[in-house]
């Protein structure tokens, strides 16, 4: 199960990368056809912008499966004892969370279905579908630490 659940958020971080990858190809684009042609890409910006979206919401479980999201450090080193109580409180708030972008990512589908970006014509579905599976990885992989985080505390005490 494990090796199935790496693979799976290895595969949707490859995902991230092509929306990396994408925003990298949209710039040059638009900064050859600026310098060489004179014209400016009406679609670069807006397929830009997708590939953003999907970056970084498909690449939200593998930052949280190495615990490298970002944490307010000096409140961890002001209070050493609370430091694993805070990871668990901010565990627990970021599932919170993520299943609200989940819940109103879901509502919003059946609003969006036939929508297009102006410019580029890229269905905008597709960003809420991004949304809504990187948050789902990334609340999963937050349930994992969880668990994780609140067994090691238990082999301490």
């Amino acid at each position: 199960m494990k090796k199935t659940w790496i693979t799976a958020r290895k595969a949707v971080t490859c995902i991230s990368g092509a929306g990396c990858l994408t925003i990298g190809i949209c710039l040059i684009a638009q900064i050859f056809c600026r310098t060489f042609f004179g014209v400016s890409l009406s679609w670069s910006e807006e397929i830009a912008q997708c590939g953003m979206i999907f970056m970084v919401f498909l690449a939200l479980a593998e930052v949280e499966a190495n615990n490298e999201h970002l944490t307010v450090e000096v409140l961890f080193s002001i209070f050493p004892k609370l430091a694993r109580p805070m990871t668990i409180i901010g565990k627990v708030l970021t599932i919170v969370y993520s299943a609200i972008i989940i819940y109103s990512g879901t509502l919003m589908l059946p609003y969006i279905q036939k929508t297009l970006a102006k410019a580029s014509k890229f269905p905008i579905r597709f960003l809420y579908y991004a949304i809504i599976v990187g948050t789902a990885f990334w609340m999963i992989q937050c349930v994992i630490n969880l668990v994780s985080a609140i067994k090691d505390r238990g082999n301490e005490t």
